[in-house]
């Protein structure tokens, strides 16, 4: 064996690992809101909600990448989506006002749960006894106190009766990581 080939051998074997070692991943920021049963960060289940699963397969397929988990609430979840160009969500409600700024995937990777009122009978009186709430008329009960998250989106027809009553006082708007507390 000559000494250009032992060279050649030498630098193979010693410096081309380093080199790919050297070379840094691209980085995927996940971001999560607390909101079970989509999220779950603690108890026995934590880390079983459905976007939490989702994400943890869709990190195993993205080998190739580092990733990063940033716990944000929806006001902030949107700014980063908007601003960063390796953010992702497994679980970010689509809306024509969201798809001039956020890239959503053709395929659906998660499910939601249908928005309703929930109440316990003692309190069906409220809602005036009947078995259809509407949101329409429980909003302008000041007997009643909504709570919704800030710059959270519920559905199209849900979110203009938002609007058209926000700012009553009856309505509590609230912006936090911890959605369901």
């Amino acid at each position: 064996m000559n000494r250009t080939n032992l060279f050649l051998i030498i630098l193979c074997v010693f410096f081309l690992p380093l080199q790919s070692f050297s070379q840094e991943k691209d980085t995927i920021i996940w971001v999560e809101n607390d909101f079970p049963p989509v999220w779950i960060y603690d108890g026995s289940y934590k880390g079983t909600g459905g976007a939490d699963l989702i994400q943890k397969l869709l990190m195993k397929k993205l080998s190739n990448y580092n990733h990063r988990k940033v716990k944000a609430n929806v006001t902030r979840t949107n700014k980063l989506l908007e601003k960063e160009k390796t953010m992702c969500s497994c679980a970010t409600f689509k809306t024509p006002d969201r798809e001039k700024i956020i890239l959503f995937n053709k395929i659906p990777s998660s499910f939601i749960f249908a928005n309703g009122i929930i109440t316990k009978r003692s309190k069906q009186h409220f809602f005036g006894n009947s078995k259809k709430i509407l949101l329409a008329n429980s909003v302008k009960n000041k007997k009643l106190i909504l709570g919704i998250t800030q710059d959270r989106k519920y559905s199209k027809n849900i979110d203009q009766i938002l609007e058209k009553h926000k700012g009553n006082s009856n309505i509590y708007t609230r912006a936090s990581q911890d959605l369901t507390k």
